[in-house]
């Protein structure tokens, strides 16, 4: 008897880094065969259920045009930066835009989690005139994006007839019931035109749209623009947005133009109503806004401004908390990554003297202030 045997195999053929993708242990992303791994098993519809984790800053120098992780199905797992940034996302060049990608940006689609990462000098140029959503982070999202950023420059086309267009710093469009939380974008924003009725082109310093009541605290700097007047929708912080998102501040000073002329009044939201907060740059790099942003951040990363970083507007930080088994409390540190903080004040508990602070519960190793580093 003859019996042959079919055999099955996972999709993911690249072992990562590291890890089996759970969230005691997730996959390690070191390097950009990892990235690339990545939007393989997105575009295969397996990564759902799975956790992964950035382990170092990844440089995408070289890759033009950048193929969008989650394009064909949403990325849909947990994807933690672990405070890194990948930078130099690119697609397209001003002289050659990227004709035919629909969902645009490190990741097309996010119906997933994607929490501490950093996308820096983003340069995207898109010439699609179909529908088309474009940020730097994400050119769709339906999920949660928390305790992220975006720097650089993000460009849309000329929306054809019936088609609408997204462009964001940050996402594209950000879908209704999907937060966006403590978050900020410094990249500018640019769409081009649109003369139909039946079409219109949204840019906006964050997202190119905002909806939904979880979209809270977060800004942006950057100057938008659209390239036509009619049907064409721009705003420091988002084209277009709804009227129950909360805490969203923008650059009042940043530029804002339609066609070519400055827009009069200048926006938060492209689309009524507009519900942003203005700040001026000098408003948003003082220490008000810092404690205005860590008021309304809730349990996400903490804000501080680190001179000669970000031009001096907030960043986000590491939060460092203290246990004192049971002895009086210990006030947090916000401190920037890689960086060494000052020893806090000995607690005090009856009966009890202070034997130092320890980088584990098991109280096994100390903390070395003078030399160890929060990462």
């Amino acid at each position: 008897v003859l019996s042959i045997f079919c055999g099955v195999f996972p999709a993911s053929v690249h072992a990562y880094s590291g890890g089996d993708g759970s969230a005691g242990n997730p996959f390690q992303i070191s390097t950009v065969a990892d990235l690339e791994q990545l939007r393989t098993d997105a575009d295969n519809g397996a990564t759902a259920g799975k956790y992964y984790k950035l382990m170092n800053d990844i440089d995408l120098s070289g890759i033009n045009p950048w193929n969008p992780i989650g394009y064909s199905n949403p990325f849909e797992g947990n994807f933690d930066g672990n405070y890194h940034v990948i930078s130099h996302v690119t697609i397209g060049t001003a002289g050659s835009p990227e004709p035919s990608l629909f969902y645009v940006g490190l990741f097309g689609k996010n119906s997933g989690t994607i929490s501490r990462l950093g996308v820096t000098d983003v340069s995207i140029y898109s010439s699609s005139s179909a529908d088309t959503k474009i940020g730097g982070l994400a050119g769709l999202n339906s999920g949660t994006i928390a305790n992220c950023y975006a720097t650089g420059s993000v460009t849309g086309g000329n929306a054809g007839k019936g088609f609408n267009i997204f462009v964001g710093g940050l996402v594209g469009f950000n879908d209704t019931d999907a937060p966006i939380e403590n978050c900020y974008s410094t990249a500018s924003a640019t769409v081009g035109t649109s003369d139909d009725e039946n079409s219109s082109v949204f840019a906006g310093g964050l997202g190119g749209y905002v909806l939904g009541s979880y979209a809270t605290n977060y800004y942006a700097t950057g100057g938008v623009a659209g390239g036509g007047y009619f049907f064409v929708h721009v705003g420091g912080v988002g084209g277009g947005g709804s009227s129950d998102v909360t805490y969203s501040y923008w650059n009042s000073d940043a530029a804002q133009t339609k066609g070519g002329v400055t827009q009069d009044p200048k926006r938060g939201y492209g689309t009524d109503p507009d519900t942003a907060i203005p700040k001026t740059s000098a408003e948003m790099k003082s220490q008000d806004f810092v404690d205005l942003l860590n008021e309304h951040r809730g349990a996400h990363s903490g804000w501080l401004i680190v001179p000669g970083k970000n031009d001096g507007y907030p960043i986000l930080g590491c939060t460092v908390t203290f246990d004192s088994n049971g002895g009086s409390a210990v006030d947090e540190v916000i401190t920037d990554r890689d960086t060494t903080i000052s020893e806090p004040s000995e607690p005090t508990k009856a009966g009890c003297t202070f034997d130092g602070w320890y980088k584990d519960a098991g109280l096994t190793t100390p903390w070395n202030f003078a030399t160890d580093t929060v990462t």
